[in-house]
């Protein structure tokens, strides 16, 4: 990547031109020694010197000094086209500004530090998933997946028992995989100058609010599911086993099916993912009865069901489900999740833009098994 120094970074100059690897390269970015240079910036640095160019040469024309300038080859008939389309168009500023209170002009004269602890909600869901790097260059990789069933004697590998000297009957593994294929999910704020000036700690504000919705966002989409490249825990055919539980008033029975279609070697570590609505009533209707929370089955002040930790997540409806997020797979790129803040993307209408861009993939990495009684267990179950 090619960035531009705006501090002198140990013996190399300010306004010089390196090239650095990304990593690094988002170091000095990060740290405003040095912004990544884009044909934009090229665009605009030509138009400057131009600008400085013939300013110069007028300061100096009655002092009969010489000075060439140099102008670099710009194509003045397309800028001026462009121009003429902005204003046919009649573009305004289209993001956050005074104008309207709701847009940001309620932010004028107050300040919004103390909103600053609440705009960051951390992920409760993606940060537990399985991790994995890709490598650079690539946008994709093939997850295996286990599809073996130990419990079952006639499914492969299948045992034998051989008399003494006897033949062995040859038998194998079953494996399936998941491609996980990187996705995009972009979150783009405009703001115009006179808000970013006169709103106190606003940058900062929306910095910390792309990443609280980016969190929120990638429980979504790991849930549910979505357009990002993540395919959802719930509706994932032979990977996560639905039950019979009546959605809007679940029993202790039904609750206890969820439990027992968690494969036994995952229950460990197993997590509730559960609606506001659903947890309200099972609190309700549990929480009248003793004998439920003196046997262990309901822990309001630790908040866990059958000893299973509770997360109540407003991103679902009428949901339940239950499972172990180590099961499930998250591809992501080197250098992820970057928030970068342009003056000139949209210069015509005095707009600075915030953006931040996350690429990434996941599914369910542990395939659903049939047990002896013939009932579905799996790493993941959700209400039908």
């Amino acid at each position: 990547m090619i960035i531009k120094l705006v501090k002198d970074v140990k013996d190399t100059k300010a306004n010089s031109l390196v090239e650095v690897d990304e990593v690094n390269a988002k170091l000095l970015i990060d740290s405003g020694e040095a912004i990544e240079y884009t044909d934009a910036v090229k665009e605009i640095e030509k138009d400057e010197a131009i600008k400085v160019s013939i300013k110069a040469s007028k300061t100096n024309i009655n002092k009969n000094v010489n000075i060439q300038i140099v102008k670099e080859k710009v194509n003045m008939e397309n800028i001026i086209g462009k121009a003429f389309k902005a204003i046919a168009e009649g573009k305004a500023a289209t993001g956050l500004s005074e104008g309207t209170a709701a847009d940001g002009g309620n932010l004028i004269t107050t300040a919004i530090a103390e909103l600053m602890g609440i705009a960051v909600d951390g992920s409760k869901v993606w940060n537990k998933c399985r991790k994995i790097t890709l490598p650079d260059q690539a946008n994709a990789i093939k997850v295996p997946v286990d599809a073996s069933d130990p419990w079952i004697k006639a499914t492969v590998p299948v045992p034998t028992n051989p008399a003494e000297g006897g033949d062995k009957t040859a038998t194998k593994l079953a494996f399936n995989a998941q491609t996980l294929t990187l996705g995009k999910t972009v979150i783009y704020i405009p703001v115009t100058d006179e808000l970013l000036s006169d709103a106190s700690m606003l940058d900062q504000f929306i910095r910390s609010y792309m990443q609280g919705k980016l969190a929120g966002t990638l429980d979504y989409e790991v849930l549910t599911g979505g357009a990002g490249g993540y395919d959802g825990i719930t509706g994932n055919s032979g990977y996560c086993a639905t039950s019979g539980i009546t959605e809007a008033t679940p029993t202790v029975a039904e609750l206890y099916g969820m439990v027992a279609a968690i494969d036994p070697r995952l229950q460990e570590g197993a997590e509730w993912f559960i609606a506001p609505v659903q947890w309200a009533y099972i609190v309700g209707a549990m929480s009248t009865s003793n004998n439920l929370i003196n046997n262990g089955i309901l822990d309001l002040a630790g908040k866990k069901l059958f000893g299973m930790p509770v997360n109540v997540m407003p991103q679902l409806n009428a949901k339940v489900i239950l499972g172990n997020l180590s099961q499930y797979c998250v591809a992501v790129p080197r250098v992820n999740d970057i928030i970068s803040v342009s003056e000139h993307v949209r210069f015509y209408n005095d707009e600075t833009v915030f953006r931040l861009v996350h690429r990434g993939a996941g599914d369910i990495v542990w395939a659903l098994r049939t047990a002896g009684d013939s009932s579905t267990i799996g790493a993941f179950v959700e209400n039908s």
